[in-house]
């Protein structure tokens, strides 16, 4: 458990700066609370890590004094904070079975089927992190075919409880997503191959909600919420890029750069009459075009 009690350090580290800037000593104060009595060597070394490590640029300012994260150039706080989450939940989890704690009478899960293919994470990460070239079968969502691809693998992808596989498909040179729950036989082919220099596969996915990141070109997104639905935005925000303009009692108005693709689209249909975009005029009129395809199945 060792482990589990450093990224468990981590999420508070970051939790402290990310909202509060605070000092040194408000930094031990608030993971004595949480029950973390290390020594102030830890704490440095623990920031000194997280910027080395994870890129994430933790700075400190005498006026006023504190410590900070500059979001801008920290482009992956979003994907290491959810990392910190999703691993914390999991020691919980291990830790309660191994105390002999039935935590299944305690704990309810989101129940959407199971999730197969998670035994393939490792096979794949290993693949990604050492640049090996590997072969699959992929059997396609909508017809049931499959196909043989030879792919350069560079990201693994969570969207809605299941993971993908991003890479450059060898035949093509261009880069596609698989739903590793419909992935078998992967085998090496004993080849290496070189990433591009300068390219994150990340940034494909920086403005976009879902997987489908080349449908539309990333703009400026305008929605308005109820008073309600908009303290669930506030608290859940959509995208990194949310921004508030407007917060009373009639409206949460806020404003992203997104991609407007299929996901982002869903989400604002399964979000009903809570929310009414804005801008821009195109995606209003698709929206609404969609509204009155879908009441015209009730007449």
């Amino acid at each position: 458990m060792a482990q589990y009690k450093t990224i468990r350090r981590y999420g508070l580290l970051l939790e402290m700066i990310e909202k509060h800037r605070p000092k040194f000593e408000d930094i031990k104060d608030f993971l004595a609370r949480h029950d973390i009595q290390v020594s102030e060597r830890t704490i440095q070394r623990d920031i000194e890590h997280i910027r080395t490590h994870y890129g994430i640029k933790i700075l400190y300012e005498s006026d006023p004094p504190g410590y900070y994260i500059n979001k801008e150039n920290s482009p992956d706080l979003p994907n290491l904070l959810r990392f910190v989450e999703v691993a914390n939940t999991a020691a919980i989890v291990v830790e309660s079975l191994q105390d002999g704690i039935n935590s299944t009478l305690y704990m309810d899960f989101e129940a959407n089927g199971s999730l197969r293919g998670y035994e393939l994470l490792e096979t794949l990460l290993h693949a990604i992190k050492n640049h090996r070239i590997i072969t699959f079968t992929y059997e396609k969502y909508l017809t049931g075919e499959k196909s043989e691809y030879t792919l350069q693998p560079l990201l693994l992808k969570e969207f809605q409880t299941r993971w993908y596989l991003v890479g450059i498909r060898d035949d093509i040179g261009q880069l596609r997503v698989f739903g590793i729950d419909r992935i078998s036989g992967i085998e090496s082919t004993g080849d290496t191959f070189k990433p591009k220099p300068g390219f994150n596969p990340l940034d494909m996915f920086r403005h976009t909600i879902g997987i489908n990141s080349t449908e539309n070109q990333p703009e400026l997104v305008e929605l308005s919420f109820t008073e309600l639905q908009g303290k669930y935005v506030k608290a859940l925000p959509w995208h990194h890029s949310q921004e508030v303009l407007a917060d009373n009692a009639e409206e949460l108005r806020i404003r992203l750069y997104v991609n407007p693709n299929l996901e982002f689209k869903q989400r604002i249909m399964a979000t009903g009459k809570a929310v009414k975009v804005l801008k821009p005029q195109w995606l209003t009129e698709e929206i609404r075009d969609e509204l009155q395809a879908n009441l015209q199945q009730y007449r």
